[in-house]
């Protein structure tokens, strides 16, 4: 089981360092977006259920928010995996992003010309 794990966090951390490297700044952002939503929308959750009194309180009751949310890294990898190409398309459609160069074929795919 453990092994299984592994393997399936190591193949989404490589979809994440991909998205990085495709997308640059954008999947960056995405990524701490979804985590931050994630982590807000757990301490609003506890909230609904803890009364807690003072700044101690509401910052313990965001510390168990943040480890709690931790349980949820794998969806945030899904959603950032499957969101940040789709904003990525939206975005070049409204001109906020530069389009992507057109693919060239490399010369090793090409036939030669001679």
């Amino acid at each position: 089981m453990v092994e299984r794990l592994k393997g399936w966090w190591t193949h989404n951390e490589a979809r994440r360092k991909r998205l990085v490297a495709e997308y640059g700044n954008l999947a960056i952002v995405m990524y701490l977006l979804i985590s931050i939503a994630n982590v807000a929308i757990v301490y609003a959750l506890l909230r609904q259920g803890v009364e807690v009194e003072g700044a101690a309180g509401r910052a313990a009751t965001l510390g168990v928010a943040w480890a709690a949310a931790k349980a949820f890294i794998p969806a945030r990898i899904a959603l950032l995996v499957v969101l940040t190409p789709a904003v990525a398309e939206f975005a070049r459609w409204r001109g906020l992003l530069p389009e992507l160069p057109p693919n060239t074929p490399t010369s090793s795919t090409t036939p030669s010309s001679e």
